[in-house]
């Protein structure tokens, strides 16, 4: 089962104390940039290739 819940690290300890003896095992897995971003638009984080022409534009429009 997996369960995704706010405050994991203070949730565990009380799933245990109510649950006893019946759990096997628990992990806690803090969510990457990459899961908030696979959550919010349903897709990957793409590494995509840029040009220096692109990082000049790129630079260019943040000075603007």
């Amino acid at each position: 089962m997996k369960l995704e819940v706010e405050q994991g690290e203070r949730f565990i300890p009380v799933l245990v104390q109510e649950m006893g003896r019946d759990i096997e095992s628990v992990s806690l897995q803090k969510p990457t940039l990459n899961n908030v971003f696979l959550k919010l638009t349903g897709r990957e984080i793409r590494q995509e290739n840029i040009t220096a022409v692109d990082r000049v534009r790129a630079f260019a429009r943040r000075r603007h």
